[in-house]
């Protein structure tokens, strides 16, 4: 579907927000050495969320929404150790909303690198979720560090539609994934030389 460019190299980045390590960590525990930067889109903010076993999960909503309400949410998911492949991670995550929604159309999966970690991302719509009654668009991003499996899911929601219909995802909303998705990358403070850091990161 094509909501997203490829290069997302954190060398580009003016600015990177080190909050999603920050609030992903439990309290009392130092930012880990893998971290996940990125930038909030503006008018957004952080939210901790669940810490449960080796997942830590960190929420983004617009300002004046919680997650409960919001059409538009953003999770940064973290899973410590062994885990599925980028590439598997977001199949499963495809499958499982196949049995959820009516008119599921999916993207072809994107794999690349960013920062030297294998990445796969791709999006998909839904024209009405069993679940919630909506229509939806979600966008994947996943990256396979050396600590851990790093997830970015964005999800906006809006008015179901006939399955042979497109979701009513407005303009505004890609353009603005867009330019988040070219903010996140994976760095480790360890290893400058494969996988540095932005000066304003480490």
């Amino acid at each position: 579907m094509g909501l997203w460019t490829r290069n997302l190299l954190p060398i580009l980045l003016l600015a990177v927000a080190t909050a999603a390590a920050a609030s992903a960590a439990p309290a009392g525990e130092t930012i880990p050495p893998e971290r996940l930067l990125l930038r909030p889109p503006v008018g957004w903010h952080m939210l901790a969320g669940p810490h449960e076993g080796n997942v830590s999960v960190t929420r983004i909503v617009p300002d004046g929404n919680n997650p409960a309400t919001a059409s538009q949410i953003i999770n940064i998911e973290r899973y410590e150790g062994q885990s599925p492949s980028p590439k598997a991670f977001v199949e499963n995550i495809v499958a499982g909303n196949r049995r959820n929604c009516d008119g599921v159309r999916v993207s072809s999966i994107d794999t690349h690198s960013i920062n030297n970690y294998p990445t796969a991302a791709l999006s998909f719509t839904c024209t009405r979720s069993r679940r919630t009654g909506r229509s939806g668009l979600m966008m994947i991003i996943a990256i396979r560090g050396q600590d851990a499996l790093h997830v970015v899911e964005c999800t906006w929601m809006g008015q179901a539609v006939q399955p042979n219909q497109p979701v009513p995802v407005p303009r505004s909303v890609i353009a603005q994934w867009n330019a988040f998705a070219r903010s996140v990358t994976l760095c480790d403070i360890r290893d400058p030389g494969d996988h540095p850091c932005p000066a304003t990161g480490g």
